[in-house]
């Protein structure tokens, strides 16, 4: 636990991470696991370090919402922790997951030493901002411009082409919240152009990054 402790809070010292290790803790958990429901109180900080976890939203009318993917090293929903809210959508392993459960109170005053504590928030807070930067790609949060299909299934190849490679089309096409049949022709029309392509284990892979960004630009 040590290990992905220090390669997460990559700036701690050696005695900030024994303090952290001794308010953690490493749970295995089973593929389909859910880690915390929507409208759970958010007591803990969720550091995974091996596996996959989902997180979803559900509507009253029984619909769900995939909002995302999460894998390692990542925190997954410490925006809520920081908040004081209640979790705002559901986690799931996606499968048998390694993750390292931290007492979030217990973690907010671990650190006594002004500079150990700005250290540890700046930490949280680095990885919200990437996440709120992933979410405005994704019209999560209302950017000014809508995204076109083609737009969205770019910022997905850019972030992460594996998510691709790895899950069933109509899942990831579930996560852009288009249709199966969008992702498809964004898939078609960047391999047209010749953005991307398919190698011998038939994983698509990226041909010219610079070039894709312009249609992004």
């Amino acid at each position: 636990m040590k290990r992905y402790l220090k390669n997460f809070f990559i700036d701690f010292s050696d005695d900030m991470i024994e303090k952290l290790k001794n308010i953690s803790k490493l749970v295995i958990f089973p593929k389909d696991k859910i880690l915390f429901y929507e409208g759970d109180n958010a007591r803990n900080l969720y550091l995974l370090v091996e596996g996959e976890v989902s997180v979803y939203k559900t509507y009253e009318n029984g619909s769900v919402q995939l909002l995302r993917y999460f894998k390692p090293l990542s925190l997954v929903a410490e925006l809520a922790n920081i908040h004081k809210i209640p979790y705002p959508a559901t986690g799931k392993c996606e499968e048998e997951s390694r993750i390292i459960i931290i007492d979030f109170n217990r973690f907010q005053t671990l650190f006594n030493n002004k500079d150990e504590f700005v250290l540890s928030q700046s930490i949280l807070m680095n990885s919200i901002a990437g996440k709120l930067f992933y979410h405005m790609n994704f019209n999560s949060f209302r950017p000014t411009k809508k995204l076109s299909n083609l737009q969205q299934v770019i910022y997905l190849i850019l972030d992460d082409i594996d998510i691709l490679n790895k899950k069933k089309h109509w899942k990831v096409a579930q996560t852009l919240n288009i249709s199966p049949e969008s992702l498809s022709r964004a898939i078609k029309k960047l391999k047209e152009n010749n953005l991307i392509d398919i190698d011998e284990n038939n994983n698509l892979y990226i041909i010219n990054k610079d070039k894709m960004k312009t249609f992004i630009e």
